[in-house]
Order: C-alpha cells, then structure tokens, then sequence
C-alpha cells in the first residue's frame, strides 16, 4: 500500500500542481504590488510562512493589530522574492490550501483516513528563489494530539508523541519562447515528496492498521532500504583495539574478553545510528 501511494504520488503532484499553475497563470493578467492569489490572502495568518528567509507566523498579523498593512508587507516580500508580479501571483497560489490539499490527498496519512483534533496542524509554506527558479516547500505537520480517528469514526486516545508529517518541494521557472526569446510558459517540476507518520496507543504501542504498524516513512530512505547499517571500525577508540589486539596473544578467556568488548562498541555504535536516523524522521 505505501509503495502504491509512493509510486503514484510524485507523477500524479506534478501534474496536478502544473494544471494550477497553467490555470492561474491564465487568469493572473498585470498584477499591482498588493496582489495574491485569493487562497493565499485567505491563508495568511492561519499559516505560517517564510519568504525568502524572512517569517511571518501563525496570528501574527492579528496580534500587531494591523492585518491588512501586515499583508501588503507580504505581499512585498513575496514579489522581491519571485522577482515579476505575475510569478508572484502564481507562487501565491501554490503556498496555499490548494496544494495542501492536493498533497494531503495523495498520502495514506491525509485527513481522508486519519483525522487529528483541530488546532494540531500547522500547514507551512517556504519560498525562496532558487537561480532561474523559485523554489517551493509545502509542509503540513500534526503532532501534540492525544486523540485521532479513522475516516468516519470515534475517536481513540494516542500517545502525545504521535505525529503525522507530509511535504512536497517543487520548483517553478518560465521557459523560454525559442522563436522571440520572450517568456513562455511556467514549468514546474516535483523536487522531493514524502509522509511521515506515527501512532501509538498511550501506552507507547505501535498502532496498527489493517496490519500495517503505522510508524513509517514513505518512501523510505536509501540507507533504510537495505535493513543495514555499516559501522567504521577506525572510529573505535584506539585504546580498546590495542587491548584487543593485546589479549590476542593471549588466547582463550583474553580473546573472548576482547570480542566481547568489540561487539559491545559495535552495538552502541549501531544503536547510536538508529537513533540518529529516528531522530531525522522527527524532524
């Protein structure tokens, strides 16, 4: 099953993130400095952005107690950024609910199967321009929740490290017309997509659905397909492989004695890499 959304996901993004930006490139026409793609404007102040390194956080612009000039200050921001009002618009609209919800759909963990209480889900949109492109990340993370439900069902009680995770980054430029050098259309290609989830019950079990523990990775990580790991000897401290060497000559318990400690080491190292790895999955 998760190979299946895997496989279908990042084609099927593509190509439905191409047709909103052909849509909304057909409708942008000459856009004034204070212009957004409707979705985005909605969206501002209930989502967090960043803009070319600069932020703007969830009811920020609430809080200073001018929303409006809050979004022409975005909007600004965005523009310098893209560098034309009308990639500006486009770029709008894609760091928005209408990518969000095309992302969400195309993942096992979207909120058509598993629903998180409301207030546990940030969405996140980062723009920055990138050479000749612009680059955008779509980013929707749910975690600190102590209940979720199936589509269509009650609600049970997790663990408050349970977290669900899903994000796309795609890249948006404008080739070239061959024939007059002017511009033509704006292409846009999928750079990376992936969704993360886990679910425990409160007593930090894994979840499992239909069979599937729900504590993956999709698609996994090269270095997680393999089921291996490898450890670089020479990072073991010098003076445990010279008492190994040493109880070499030794022969019977001393040989023993030094294997056990090697494996030992080994272990640690292993176990201090599988941590790592869970760690990146976090984050």
């Amino acid at each position: 099953r998760l190979e299946a959304f895997a496989s279908a996901r990042l084609a099927t993004l593509r190509e439905e993130l191409q047709h909103v930006v052909d849509e909304v490139a057909n409708e942008a026409g000459p856009r004034g400095l204070e212009s957004l793609h409707p979705q985005c404007a909605k969206d501002f102040d209930r989502a967090e952005f960043e803009i070319g390194g600069r932020s703007f956080s969830v009811a920020a612009a609430a809080s200073s107690g001018d929303k409006e000039l809050a979004l022409a200050e975005f909007a600004c921001c965005l523009l310098e950024e893209c560098g034309s009002a009308t990639l500006a618009y486009v770029i709008s609209a894609l760091a928005s609910q209408l990518s969000m919800a095309k992302l969400s759909a195309l993942c096992y963990s979207g909120p058509h199967g598993y629903a998180v209480p409301s207030g546990y889900t940030v969405p996140r949109y980062i723009v920055q321009h990138r050479g000749d492109s612009v680059a955008v990340e779509i980013i929707r993370v749910s975690e600190g929740f102590q209940h979720f439900s199936l589509a269509g069902g009650d609600p049970y009680e997790c663990h408050q490290s349970s977290f669900i995770k899903q994000h796309a980054r795609v890249l948006l430029h404008e080739e070239l017309v061959e024939s007059s050098g002017g511009p033509g259309r704006l292409q846009l290609a999928v750079e990376d997509v992936w969704e993360a989830m886990r679910i425990l019950w409160p007593d930090e079990r894994v979840v499992e659905k239909d069979g599937l523990e729900l504590n993956f990775r999709s698609p996994i990580r090269d270095s997680e397909q393999t089921g291996m790991c490898y450890v670089d000897l020479r990072s073991l401290p010098r003076a445990a492989v010279v008492a190994f060497l040493g109880r070499l000559s030794g022969g019977g318990a001393s040989v023993q004695a030094g294997l056990a400690a090697v494996v030992h080491m080994v272990v640690e190292a292993v176990r201090q890499y599988v941590s790592a790895e869970k760690q990146k999955v976090d984050e």
